[in-house]
């Protein structure tokens, strides 16, 4: 878990996905030095705001979500896409032999 505190919706993302990963391995928002996989590593790519009436009428937050495992069967990845809504693939990639999966999710 990070050391600063979340806001409600990261919150609420953070305990989905430690929910998806069980005791299999850690949810990381802000990952230590040393990693212990498989894991979950999730950070805020960005916002994203829709105007209406010359203000902001919403502030979508926008995650970028990577499942890193050794095993390149793991159903770990596709646990985290059944998991959410508004999550979509995008691309997945070996680096030293850890399996990566890069996912897009918005609150």
């Amino acid at each position: 878990m990070t050391a600063s505190p979340m806001d409600p919706k990261t919150r609420r993302l953070y305990d989905l996905l430690q929910n998806v990963i069980g005791e299999e391995g850690p949810v990381y928002f802000s990952p230590p030095n040393k990693l212990e996989y498989p894991c979950i590593l999730f950070e805020i790519a960005k916002y994203n705001t829709t105007p209406a009436d010359d203000s902001k009428y919403l502030i979508q937050t926008q995650y970028t979500i990577t499942v890193i495992t050794r095993d390149p069967n793991s159903t770990l990845p596709k646990r985290v896409l059944e998991s959410l809504d508004y999550i979509s693939h995008d691309k997945k990639f070996v680096s030293d032999r850890l399996y990566h999966d890069i996912f897009t999710h918005y609150e």
